[in-house]
């Protein structure tokens, strides 16, 4: 581990001692907030109109290939989680596989990625993005990973948008000129 990555970790990370409207904050981001954002698009999805379904089609897919991705990559590296190795406070009590990256900020950074690279209007893509910043932020500030495994977990998204959106693209291009 990284001294930089401990460091940091033990800075973001909340202890008995902070004020408990951030660990409330904190615990909402990490617990409720992604099934929110994800019934939220699930809505969309169903309800939307068609133009807001084929928007989304990139959206949903760069989200599953950073979910995918993640479990991949956790399969292939060995990363323990903070309070494995005895550091910070553990906020939410779980056994955990490997750290790097977290699933939960692959995903919600996965669709702030996605929906950057639409055309949507400026203040949905930062709304968008800060939810995502705020459920990264929750599973370093709850103990659950390190800052690497978030960093990882965005490098991981941004990939995964650009490949769901040029996958898109291309299906898009060859639908219709057929």
């Amino acid at each position: 581990m990284q001294l930089w990555d401990r460091s940091l970790f033990l800075w973001l990370n909340l202890d008995p001692g902070d004020p408990h409207a951030f660990i409330a904050v904190a615990m909402f981001a990490s617990e409720w907030l992604p099934d929110l954002v994800l019934g939220g698009l699930v809505l969309a999805l169903l309800l939307g109109s068609p133009r807001t379904r084929r928007a989304l089609l990139p959206v949903v897919g760069a989200m599953l290939l950073a979910w995918a991705g993640s479990q991949a990559i956790k399969d292939m590296v060995v990363s323990p989680r903070p309070y494995l190795v005895g550091l910070g406070t553990d906020w939410l009590g779980r056994a955990g596989a490997s750290g790097f990256p977290s699933t939960h900020a692959s995903i919600a950074l996965a669709l702030a990625a996605a929906s950057w690279l639409n055309p949507w209007p400026l203040a949905l893509r930062l709304g968008l993005l800060a939810l995502a910043m705020l459920i990264a932020w929750s599973r370093v500030a709850l103990g659950a990973h390190f800052p690497s495994d978030v960093a990882g977990a965005a490098v991981l998204a941004a990939v995964s948008a650009l490949i769901a959106h040029r996958a898109v693209a291309r299906f898009t291009r060859a639908r219709a000129s057929a």
